[in-house]
């Protein structure tokens, strides 16, 4: 049945549908102006504040981007580090939030809240580099970063609630037909999981692929910097050659490891943004099905 609207409900969706076309466009003009400085030249950027459509484009700056090194070598760590990184990382929750799942299992309660303590008590940076650097050996390797604060404990709640959500006459039927549990949960909570799995794994990789202080904590070598750490050193770098000193030095040591001299900077600052951002902007659309169900799943305990 349809009910007539009344000019009240009509304001509201117009004023509504206003507001967030603002919010919108106020999300997007950044992006944009972002994507058009990278297209600049030095006459064009430094003679307009504001450049909503360069006049004279100059795909310049990317050509330079795709001449030097650190492009390629910060894609290959940071993909690397998110396959492994992402599979670890999804692994130890699941694993965990599937052992405590069992009602039956001695000491649940207490080792649940071993779990869930350092969440809002947790030891900083300082023993995870102890851990990686000193008792692991991992320093300046790929998989230091990789399991550098392995266990999430947000993730493991959200897994432990939507496991809760399943009926448990599912696992106590498949135990009466011999399987084991590693056979229940490959065969049956997992196919169950899926939404819930590819949020949090959407969660891991958005966060590796912007994460850049792992790179500063374990890795010394220029070269081995990911993508997130490359990006930050031109970005502070920028700031950092208006200076004088120590600061200066750090630019000239960045331009002799990875090739860079005469070039417009800001372009390819602005530039290389673009090309960290665009991949995973490319990548959302494909989870964004899963992802408020899967939140969803995991915060609501059926």
């Amino acid at each position: 049945m349809n009910f007539a609207r009344t000019t009240g409900e009509k304001i509201f969706d117009a004023a509504n549908y206003v507001f967030l076309a603002l919010l919108g466009l106020l999300f997007f003009l950044p992006f944009w102006i972002v994507a058009t400085n990278s297209f600049l030249t030095s006459q064009e950027f430094y003679s307009r504040a504001i450049v909503l459509w360069p006049q004279r484009p100059s795909i310049a700056a990317y050509q330079f981007l795709f001449q030097t090194d650190w492009i390629y070598t910060g894609y290959r760590v940071t993909l690397v580090t998110i396959v492994v990184g992402t599979a670890w990382h999804t692994f130890l929750p699941l694993t965990a939030a599937y052992a405590l799942y069992d009602k039956d299992l001695p000491g649940r309660r207490w080792l649940h809240y071993y779990l869930v303590f350092p969440m809002f008590f947790g030891g900083g940076i300082v023993p995870s580099f102890i851990l990686i650097n000193n008792i692991l050996g991992l320093r300046n390797n790929y998989v230091g970063i990789a399991i550098a604060g392995s266990m999430t404990v947000f993730h493991y709640l959200i897994f432990r609630n939507h496991f809760m959500g399943i009926p448990v006459e599912l696992r106590e039927s498949a135990y009466l037909d011999g399987a084991r549990e590693a056979r229940i949960l490959w065969s049956i909570i997992l196919p169950l999981s899926l939404p819930t799995i590819a949020t949090l794994v959407l969660f891991q990789v958005v966060g590796r692929w912007n994460a850049w202080q792992w790179g500063l904590f374990y890795i010394d070598d220029q070269k081995m910097w990911p993508l997130g750490m490359v990006l930050r050193q031109l970005i502070v770098n920028e700031n950092l050659t208006q200076q004088q000193g120590e600061a200066a030095q750090l630019m000239q040591m960045f331009e002799r490891d990875f090739g860079i001299e005469n070039y417009f900077y800001p372009a390819v600052r602005n530039a290389a943004i673009m090309v960290t951002s665009i991949p995973i902007i490319v990548l959302y659309p494909f989870f964004q099905k899963y992802f408020v169900k899967g939140v969803l799943i995991g915060s609501v305990k059926g």
